[in-house]
């Protein structure tokens, strides 16, 4: 049989034979053979993750503390349905039907010790069933199996990061309310408390919540629960966050969890007061590093049962900036014309040339450390929208929505728990260096892998591309696991 189209040779394709197919192509005649028989899979990197995963026995601790229970013969099984999810967050899947690509895999079944992978409905169907029969269940159990896997490495001093993000939603789901969102005013979305600990790219905790509750007082549930469970030895050093956390009812369940804090503080009417007494003559500032200034004075708020340390960080501001504060600017034109100024009921407006001339904000801390390590361990905090960007665009935090807030809470869990894993899995090829997932994937899981048999033992036969670096990559990880497995 002969197919032609006119001057496009790469369309013409002929059948030599029953199980034979001649290709014309551009690159010239290929011949074009099926083989049904031979088991082949584009997820090579399942097996060597999979023996990492393994060595821990972080997958087997999953699969044996899941609260997920069948009572129909036809059910899939538990390891089938955590096989799936675990293998579709790892590449990177947003969606319960992406796993659909990933059901008909010959060789994953093999290497998770499975029958078979479910479909996508089973897999969407298997986490509503945990989230009913014993609500708040599932998100106890990945928290925990999280937890488990992470605390051998907190036996050295770590910083907590508390940070809430928020996730669009474009649909009628559970706790899609708008509040506050900087990207799209006025859509509703789910805000994310997430617990990580921001230079290592690890997430400790994530609690999913309405959007419209953003104030860092829905965090401290979930910072109780990891203290809670936390052993004594292995507890942060001290708990760092932006504005919502500057808060007395934050503060105050930090002095009395014995948790060291340090959070930045709103802007408000008696904060800006306190800012203009620093800036009167006489006052001391001190180097903060990266052109701040910094100095220190005992602030208590309305509503402040005690006073706290407040540090005040100050940099000249750009004349850019300043540009509409001159009275060639719009702020300086309104003035002279003689604009009418609306009063804001008890509300202080600060005049333009209050700031001095400078960029500042406030951090409040018990900490006793001095300005200049307490201004730049504040800055560090940058890391924490790293994380977040990693998370929701990398991995799988914009995705897996459902009506269910629960569910969708279990889903980030999930997704929190397999990034760490293929982060540290990550860590031991390269200790000093983070890899994103956007550039560890493309290096680490373009490997095709054919599964033979043969006198009784299973053979997984890899082909990479780029050079054979893949190649390398996975067997000095490999030694790596297998010297530490046999210490």
């Amino acid at each position: 049989m002969k197919t032609n189209v006119k001057n496009n040779a790469a369309t013409e394709i002929y059948k030599s034979a029953h199980d034979s197919l001649r290709i014309n192509t551009p690159g010239g005649i290929l011949q074009c053979r099926w083989d049904d028989t031979t088991l082949v899979t584009p997820r090579c990197h399942n097996a060597f993750f999979s023996h990492f995963v393994q060595a821990g026995g972080a997958f087997d601790q999953l699969v044996e503390s899941c609260p997920l229970r069948y009572s129909s013969n036809n059910a899939p099984s538990v390891c089938g349905v955590l096989a799936t999810l675990f293998s579709g967050i790892l590449e990177g899947h947003s969606r319960y039907r992406h796993l659909d690509v990933l059901h008909h895999d010959p060789v994953l079944p093999t290497i998770y010790g499975v029958e078979k992978l479910v479909s996508c409905d089973s897999a969407r169907r298997a986490v509503r069933k945990m989230s009913e029969d014993d609500p708040g269940a599932a998100l106890e159990w990945a928290w925990s199996a999280n937890i488990r896997n992470l605390t051998p490495l907190l036996d050295q001093p770590y910083v907590l990061d508390l940070d809430p993000t928020v996730k669009p939603l474009y649909g009628s789901q559970e706790g899609a309310v708008p509040g506050y969102n900087p990207h799209k005013p006025g859509r509703p979305s789910h805000c994310y408390h997430t617990m990580c600990i921001a230079e290592l790219r690890l997430v400790l905790g994530v609690v999913v919540h309405p959007g419209n509750q953003t104030s860092g007082m829905h965090s401290m549930g979930m910072l109780g629960h990891f203290l809670r469970t936390l052993p004594a030895p292995l507890r942060l050093r001290f708990a760092r966050g932006d504005v919502v956390f500057g808060v007395d009812n934050v503060m105050e369940d930090c002095e009395s969890n014995g948790v060291k804090y340090l959070f930045k503080l709103r802007r408000t009417p008696a904060v800006a007061r306190m800012w203009r007494q620093c800036l009167a003559p006489g006052v001391e500032w001190v180097d903060a590093g990266q052109g701040w200034e910094g100095c220190e004075a005992s602030l208590q708020l309305d509503g402040w049962r005690r006073a706290r340390r407040a540090v005040f960080v100050r940099r000249p501001r750009p004349l850019s900036q300043d540009r509409g504060m001159e009275p060639g600017g719009r702020a300086g034109e309104a003035a002279e014309a003689g604009q009418m100024e609306f009063q804001f009921p008890d509300l202080e407006v600060l005049p333009p040339g209050d700031c001095g001339g400078y960029d500042w904000h406030v951090l409040v801390t018990d900490l006793d450390h001095q300005i200049l390590p307490l201004a730049q361990l504040y800055r560090d905090r940058g890391n924490c929208e790293n994380i977040f960007d990693e998370m929701k665009n990398q991995w799988g935090w914009c995705g897996f929505t459902t009506q269910s807030l629960e569910r969708c809470g279990v889903m980030a869990a999930l997704v929190a728990l397999v990034a760490n894993l293929w982060n540290i899995f990550c860590r031991t090829m390269d200790p000093e260096r983070h890899a994103e997932a956007k550039t560890s994937r493309p290096l680490l899981q373009q490997v095709v892998g054919r599964l033979t048999t043969h006198g009784g033992q299973k053979y997984l036969v890899c082909s990479a591309s780029g050079q054979g670096k893949a190649r390398d990559m996975y067997t000095d990880i490999m030694l790596k696991i297998n010297e530490i497995s046999t210490a």
